[in-house]
Order: structure tokens, then sequence, then C-alpha cells
């Protein structure tokens, strides 16, 4: 009898544990279904919440760009630092048209997780790993869906998860398996073959280009390695061809979605493998504002929206980068932004109503009203995200 008390404690403790480090370390976030419409927030004259800056842009993902490949303000003690020239000449010789930034992702650091969140501006969190491996579609609001609707066409090329999670979403597609950590060139091949032409076409808004190569070549032979050279150098040609066929209605936007260890691997420990690098370009300014040297993935999500004219996604809490806006277009925006995530709050509070509590001081500060200046408005946004993040942890 003693034994068998002895056993039915021990069954219970580990059930307990195993309840508690579900709902603990394998939290996940409720999915919802909402999306963002024109009609939420007009713009002056009609306009879809904001007039948009450029009618294109091109968006290439170099998948584990690491920051320090194309930072251009430290001197470079390995080969591979700076590596990307591009950026540093244009940041000389066009610092209007140039953004160059420390672009910080959300761990953990899978293909899946990263795609998400710039897609979506919402964070990742812990379980969602597996979906690296069977990736099904993002039912959350994005800025893919919302291209869509709203009339542009989207070409995609390269990394094949982006088909999974967006199937029957881009008007063309040139895809390649992503899976083969040993095959350096097959997926980059896809994308230089086909992303000269295609930019001469008009029948995109949006041309999507995921380059896998420095990634697999980290994880096969690290950053320090002459194969690595060779890979950001052809990563560095395909800029300056891409730069030289672009027109003046296109923005360019060329990031990391993470970064790698000095062994060239990716998971969310160190900051080498959570800061990616991005840079983004136009043949028109686009540095309007304060120039921001790092923000977080996820506040691509918004600038991007206002860049392309398109509502925000539902799900968003990243924050409007100041740099590509003029003082009083920001004030504008930052009070859309914000009130955008407060709709967000609001309706997560209807699925858990402890997660409004979190959130009672923001929520009565922001109905009595706030200072009308950015610093107020970027210090409760980002007091939102710190505190999702908190409740979300990577």
């Amino acid at each position: 009898m003693h034994i068998i008390i002895k056993w039915v404690i021990l069954l219970l403790s580990y059930t307990v544990s195993l309840f508690i480090f579900q709902e603990g370390f394998l939290l996940k976030k409720t999915s919802l279904e909402y999306n963002s419409k024109c009609e939420d927030f007009r713009g002056r004259a009609g306009l879809c919440w904001n007039k948009p800056h450029f009618k294109k842009a091109i968006w290439i993902i170099i998948d584990a760009l690491r920051y320090d490949f194309l930072d251009t303000s430290n001197v470079s003690t390995k080969q591979y630092q700076n590596r990307l020239k591009i950026t540093g000449d244009l940041m000389k010789h066009q610092p209007n048209n140039t953004i160059v930034s420390l672009f910080i992702a959300d761990p953990p650091t899978t293909t899946y997780q990263r795609i998400k969140g710039l897609t979506t501006g919402s964070l990742p969190t812990f379980i969602e790993i597996k979906d690296n491996f069977d990736a099904g579609g993002i039912d959350e609001d994005n800025v893919i869906d919302q291209l869509i609707k709203n009339g542009h066409n989207i070409t995609f090329m390269g990394d094949d998860t982006w088909v999974s999670l967006f199937k029957n979403k881009f008007n063309k597609q040139f895809d390649a398996p992503s899976f083969d950590v040993y095959d350096l060139d097959t997926v980059d091949n896809v994308v230089l073959e086909n992303i000269y032409n295609e930019m001469k076409n008009d029948d995109w808004s949006l041309i999507i280009g995921h380059f896998l190569g420095v990634d697999h070549c980290g994880h096969r032979y690290g950053p320090d390695h002459p194969i690595m050279l060779s890979k950001l150098d052809q990563m560095n040609d395909m800029l300056e061809n891409v730069i030289k066929e672009m027109d003046n209605d296109t923005i360019l936007f060329v990031m990391g979605d993470h970064g790698m260890s000095n062994d060239g691997n990716h998971g969310g420990d160190s900051n080498l493998e959570i800061e990616a690098g991005f840079f983004a370009y136009a043949k028109k300014p686009i540095v309007y504002g304060k120039r921001v040297d790092k923000f977080y993935q996820i506040d691509f999500v918004p600038t991007f929206s206002f860049l392309l004219g398109i509502p925000i996604p539902f799900t968003n809490i990243g924050v409007v980068v100041e740099s590509f806006f003029s003082t009083k277009e920001l004030i504008n925006l930052l009070q859309i932004n914000i009130a955008q995530v407060i709709r967000l709050i609001t309706a997560y509070g209807r699925e858990d109503s402890g997660l409004t509590h979190n959130f009672q001081t923001i929520l009565q500060q922001y109905n009595f009203g706030l200072n009308d200046d950015a610093e107020s408005y970027f210090k409760i946004l980002y007091s939102i995200q710190d505190q999702l993040r908190s409740i979300w942890p990577g």
C-alpha cells in the first residue's frame, strides 16, 4: 500500500509538472483571425490609411544576413565583415536615399517564425518551432493578404517555405526546396535566373526573393570561410544589378531573417544570432526623419504598410520606423499605429481578460488622451511591445 501511494504521488507530481511546463514554456497564443480594412482608418481624400510613397517594392531576404556582413560603421577585422560593399558606397554617395540598420529578430529564429513575424508583425512562441517542419498556412492577417486585397500582384522566388505559408497567393512563383543545408546554390540560382527578367515586366507590385546560400554556408562552414566570402560577393553583385534595373517608383528592402553564431548556427541564444542586417534604398530620397540605427523585425510591418499604402495587419504590434517619414507625417502615422495596436489588445482581451488587466494603465492613458507628440506615442507603443514579450516569451 505504501508503495502504491508513492507511485500515485509521483504520477501526480509528474502530471502537474507537465501541465506547468506546457502552460509556460510551451505557451501558445490565441490566433485572431480578424483583418484590417481600408475603412478602419481612412486617410485624407479617402486614401487607405496613408498615401503610398511608392508604387512597387522589391523585398530581398538573404537568409542569415548577419549585421556585420553589411555594417559600414566598424573597422573590418574579418574578411566577411562589411562584405556587402554596395551598402557603404550608397551611404557615402547617396545618404538620403539609403538606410542601413541593425534588424533584431525575436527568437526562436526558424524560417517559419521569421517569415510570420515579418509579414504579420506578431511575436512567435517557442512551440511554433514545430511548424518549421510542417508549415501550414498563416491564418493571421498579414501584408501579403493585404496587398492582394488592395489590388496588388506579387511575384515570389526562392525558399519554398513561402509557398507553403501563402498557398495560391502569388501571381507568379519560382521556388525550390529549402531543407538540404549542403546545397548552397539551387535556391539562390532560382532567384538569380528570374529576378532581372521579372523586374522588366509590368505585372507586379511586389517581388520577393528569398536567398538561402549564406545560411546554408554558415551551417556547413561557418562565416569565416572562403566559400562564405564568395557567397557574400555574389549577393553584393546581385544587389548592384537589381539597383541598376530599378525605376524611380520602386523601393528596395534587403534584410536577414536572423544572424548566425561564429560557428554558423542560429537559435536565438546570442546577439550574433538575432542581430540581422537591414538595408533600404530608392532612387529618390527615403530619409525624412531621424535615422534609427536599430529596430525590431516586427517594426518592418507597419513601416512597409505605410510606404505601400495598405492597412497594417490586425495582429501587428510593430512600431513604425521614423527614419522614412517627416515629423508631420509621422505624428499621423503614430496615431494610426497606436489605435491599431490598442484595437488588438482589446480584441485579445475578449479572449483573455487577464491580458487586458495587464494593460489597464496603458488603456486608461490612451482613453484619457495622450500628448500629441511622437515621443509620447513611441513610449506607449514600445511599452506595449515589451509587456507582450514578457507575456509571450519566445
